[in-house]
């Protein structure tokens, strides 16, 4: 139910069976799909999937919460995970380029602000910087790549979800659950006052 970064549009839909569920966010980095087998909503392995003709599936063993994932151009090899609708949001930076034994680059327990209901996280096209919608604080949380060390807080209104760098890497979106502020905050890198702001209507 999300985009899939970095998939190309084929002629013909490829079908093939595996068994994801939970968040159903999918990734595309050192190769493979990656994916979460949870089908309870909660804990699930992370596991990839082949694209050549044998659609292989392999399970890296790891056990995280409801998986959503960010991925860059800038670094095919870096897979980020991150553990939705936990409170503190644990972060991983993952080298999945070779899909067959996964490392981990990073690990942060407890993000800067102790932020928690991870929605969404976007990364700038240049691969430096990641960003973050928790649920909160309320706020856009920028974290320096790899390492995952704070660069930047963007205060917003409750409740982000879901976040977007702009192509040329010089501006982030965030969107929240805006129901009496305004639904998306736009911002120019570096500047914590939005720049721009706009609200649906209604409280919906």
């Amino acid at each position: 139910d999300r985009d899939v970064t970095g998939v190309q549009t084929c002629a013909l839909p490829i079908c093939f069976p595996a068994p994801v569920g939970g968040t159903c966010d999918l990734a595309l980095a050192g190769g493979v799909l990656w994916f979460s087998d949870s089908t309870d909503q909660q804990f699930g392995d992370l596991e990839s999937v082949s694209l050549d003709s044998s659609h292989t599936v392999t399970d890296t063993g790891r056990s995280l919460y409801q998986m959503i994932f960010a991925t860059t151009p800038a670094h095919p090899g870096w897979l980020v995970v991150g553990e939705s609708q936990g409170d503190p949001t644990s972060v991983w930076v993952l080298d999945v380029s070779d899909p067959a034994n996964v490392t981990t680059i990073t690990h942060n327990l407890s993000l800067v602000g102790g932020g928690g209901n991870l929605g969404d996280m976007a990364i700038t096209p240049d691969g430096s910087t990641l960003y973050t919608a928790n649920g909160s604080p309320y706020e856009l949380d920028a974290f320096s790549l790899p390492g995952l060390t704070a660069a930047g807080v963007y205060p917003t209104a409750p409740y982000p979800t879901a976040v977007a760098a702009s192509p040329n890497g010089e501006q982030v979106a965030e969107g929240i659950d805006g129901i009496y502020n305004p639904d998306v905050y736009l911002f120019d890198i570096g500047n914590s006052t939005a720049k721009a702001h706009w609200d649906f209507g209604g409280t919906d």
